[in-house]
C-alpha cells in the first residue's frame, strides 16, 4: 500500500539520529575558533539580559517602570532580530554577518559604559536584544558554510557550539553576579561584557587573515 504524501513530511522515515552524529568531532581552525567566538557571545550578553532593568530602575535612579520600557524595547527587537539577521546573512553572506553581528553587540554594548543617556540606552536595548537570538541563526549558517554538504558534520558541530554558548552564558550568569555582588558596579560589568565581545571580533578577523595564508601554505606543501 503506497501512503499518500504530505506536504511538509521527509518521504521516508527518519528513524534514529545517524550513528556519525556522535562519531569524534575535529573542527578546523574556522570551526574551533566560531566555537569559541559563540561562547564569548553569550558571556558578552549576559549583562543586558541580566542587569539591564536594575541599571536603568536603581543604578540610574529612574525607576522601576522606566526599566521595564527598556525591556520591553530589548524584547521589541528580539521579536525582529532573527528575520533581520537572516536577511543580512543573505546578502552578505554568513560569515560577514557574524562579524557584523559582532561588532554592533560590541559597540551597543560599550555605548553603555560612555554614556546612559535615553537614547544610548534605547539603541543598546534594541540592538542587543535583536542579537540576543539573531546571533543564533547567523551561526547555524556559518556551521553549513564551514561544513558543507555533510548533515552527520554539521550536527555534531551545531552541538558542540550549542554547549559552548550555554557553558558561556552559564559562566558570565556567575561571574557577573559575583562582581556585581562585590562592587555594585554596573559599568565595571558593561566594559568587561564589551571586551568580551570585541574579542570575540578580533578571534573572527584573525582567523579570517589567517587562513588564506594556511591554505597557501598547505597547497606549497
Amino acid at each position: 500500500m503506497v501512503r499518500p504524501r504530505c506536504a511538509g513530511w521527509p518521504d521516508e522515515p527518519t528513524g534514529l539520529a545517524p550513528p556519525g552524529v556522535n562519531a569524534v568531532h575535529r573542527p578546523g581552525l574556522a570551526l574551533g575558533a566560531l566555537y569559541v567566538e559563540y561562547g564569548l557571545d553569550a558571556a558578552g550578553l549576559v549583562p543586558h539580559m541580566v542587569f539591564l532593568v536594575d541599571f536603568v530602575a536603581r543604578g540610574l535612579g529612574r525607576g522601576l517602570a522606566v526599566g521595564a520600557g527598556y525591556w520591553v524595547v530589548f524584547g521589541l527587537g528580539a521579536m525582529v532580530g532573527p528575520v533581520l539577521a537572516g536577511q543580512l546573512a543573505d546578502r552578505i553572506g554568513f560569515a560577514r554577518a557574524v562579524r557584523l553581528g559582532l561588532l554592533a553587540q560590541a559597540a551597543a554594548v560599550a555605548a553603555l559604559v560612555v554614556t546612559a543617556s535615553p537614547v544610548a540606552l534605547f539603541v543598546s536595548s534594541a540592538i542587543v536584544g535583536a542579537l540576543v537570538p539573531g546571533i543564533v541563526p547567523l551561526v547555524l549558517g556559518r556551521v553549513h558554510e564551514l561544513i558543507p554538504d555533510d548533515p552527520q558534520r554539521q550536527a555534531a558541530a551545531w552541538s558542540v557550539t550549542t554547549v559552548a554558548f550555554a557553558l558561556g552564558q552559564a559562566g558570565a550568569g556567575y561571574g557577573f553576579s559575583f562582581l556585581y555582588a562585590r562592587t555594585a558596579d554596573y559599568t565595571a560589568l558593561f566594559a568587561i561584557a564589551a571586551v568580551t565581545l570585541t574579542t570575540a571580533l578580533v578571534i573572527d578577523l584573525a582567523v579570517a587573515l589567517a587562513s588564506p595564508r594556511i591554505a597557501r601554505s598547505h597547497r606549497q606543501a
